[in-house]
């Protein structure tokens, strides 16, 4: 049975090997993975802590260890509390975070009062031989994907537990986490939030799909020998990352008219031959091969024929390759009045290289859509103002117009809702937050590939506006 105290906050140790992420090395990056996985709900906690106090609604769960020859008070229920306090009495180093003004002001003005008031905490406290009762705890709360629970955890979340903790295995995870320690695509900002954050289950169902394309036995075997799998290393990391920017999900891999597989470089599926069919005899099964081989020879000398006589299509690029960007930008043609700029940026951010100014090219794009944005709600008389009469934000103008635009129009409703969805995240790379925090935000940044993976998602609403 845990025996309740109160301990105070700097005596108590974040969870370095919380599930909800991959194992960190200091609080440091456990409260910044923290953050990065769900930055509104941290903030909001501390928030709540600063203006109301700590309440001590329920207890923190510590799972007291001895770890070289030092007690250890880990916390196992309630990091993100403990992590708000750490930062707020200064035992994580602030400066570190981008910590929001007002609640950066609002530690600045706190009393000697609250401090005192605050320094300490009601824990339930577990000795190391009651681990098991902790583990069972801690599962039951976040484990369930529960409404009425806390935050829940995500697929990658149980997905860990079941294999540290039962021992199961869980081929999708083992890949992910090691694409994420090698890879040098994604900024430390996605790593975090990948971690954390990302459909493990839908990678699992993509290795089940390829590992026989790769010529390994099951998806355990390819994620044992990855990333040692020869020429299929960089096809099966774009498939890793289309995931990740939710651009492959089950239904395209599950869809058997489209092999999805095929786009990323992998082999085709084996074919079943007819002439694996039972009750046929070998002779019967040799004539009919010898008879498709001729019908084949045949279709391929008349498709060969064919083709010499017809010109061939220009080779088609993938989505989240910089041409497609480069084409779509390019076959957008600009209409309606006051919208000068737009052209002229249009014609400044095709003479960009994505690889080269990632940051640059998301500036101009920024521009584009808030300048597009006000010509359209001016053109058509959407409102520009809030209730306090102060102009809308770009996010709230792109909603009307989104609105405005799919009315009574069903066939348009999926591709702009869709690029709506994409500029409202508040976590996307292409989001409006994420590009006015290339502006704000001393520590965040973006790369092409985050540029080429998600423009087709946001393309159609610019295109839009100015059509």
């Amino acid at each position: 049975m845990p025996t309740t105290t109160m301990l105070a906050v700097k005596d108590l140790s974040l969870d370095l090997h919380n599930y909800r992420t991959v194992p960190k090395k200091n609080e440091s990056e456990a409260i910044s993975a923290m953050i990065s996985l769900s930055p509104d709900r941290f903030w909001a906690v501390m928030r709540s802590i600063l203006e109301d106090g700590y309440l001590p609604t329920e207890n923190i769960l510590i799972l007291r260890k001895n770890q070289k020859g030092t007690l250890l008070n880990i916390v196992k229920e309630g990091n993100r509390r403990v992590a708000a306090l750490k930062l707020i009495f200064g035992y994580v180093r602030r400066s570190t975070f981008n910590i929001p003004e007002d609640l950066e002001s609002k530690i600045q003005g706190l009393t000697k009062e609250w401090k005192g008031t605050n320094q300490s905490i009601a824990c339930a406290v577990y000795l190391e031989k009651e681990a098991h009762i902790v583990d069972k705890i801690v599962s039951l709360t976040h484990g369930k994907s529960q409404q009425a629970g806390r935050d829940g955890w995500k697929s990658i979340a149980r997905a860990r537990h079941n294999r540290d903790e039962n021992k199961a295995t869980e081929p999708g995870l083992d890949v992910l986490e090691k694409y994420l320690k090698k890879t040098n695509d994604l900024s430390q900002t996605e790593i975090d939030r990948w971690s954390g954050s990302y459909s493990v289950t839908v990678l699992d169902e993509a290795l089940k799909n390829l590992a026989p394309r790769c010529g390994y036995q099951s998806a355990k075997d390819l994620s044992e020998k990855y990333p040692n799998i020869d020429k299929y290393r960089q096809p099966l990391d774009k498939v890793i990352k289309q995931i990740g920017y939710d651009l492959l999900s089950f239904s395209h891999i599950r869809d058997e008219e489209n092999d999805f597989a095929e786009q990323y470089g992998f082999p085709s599926k084996p074919k079943t031959s007819k002439n694996d069919e039972p009750g046929k005899s070998i002779d019967e099964k040799e004539s009919e091969s010898s008879a498709d081989g001729n019908s084949s020879e045949s279709a391929a000398k008349s498709k060969g024929e064919k083709d010499d006589e017809t010109p061939r299509k220009p080779r088609a690029s993938a989505t989240d390759d910089v041409r497609t960007v480069k084409k779509k930008l390019r076959s957008m043609v600009v209409r309606g009045k006051n919208r000068e700029k737009v052209v002229t940026l249009q014609n400044e951010i095709l003479k960009l290289d994505i690889r080269v100014h990632p940051h640059a090219f998301c500036f101009v794009l920024r521009s584009m859509f808030e300048i597009s944005a006000k010509a359209f709600s001016g053109e058509n008389k959407l409102p520009h103002l809030d209730n306090k009469g102060r102009e809308l934000s770009l996010k709230d103008m792109l909603r009307n117009i989104t609105t405005h635009l799919t009315l009574n129009n069903k066939e348009r409703e999926k591709e702009l809702h869709g690029a709506m969805s994409e500029l409202a995240k508040s976590d996307g790379m292409l989001s409006v937050t994420s590009m006015n925090q290339l502006v704000h935000n001393k520590s965040f940044s973006v790369k092409d590939t985050h540029i080429s993976a998600l423009f087709s998602n946001v393309f159609p609403l610019l295109e839009a506006m100015n059509s």
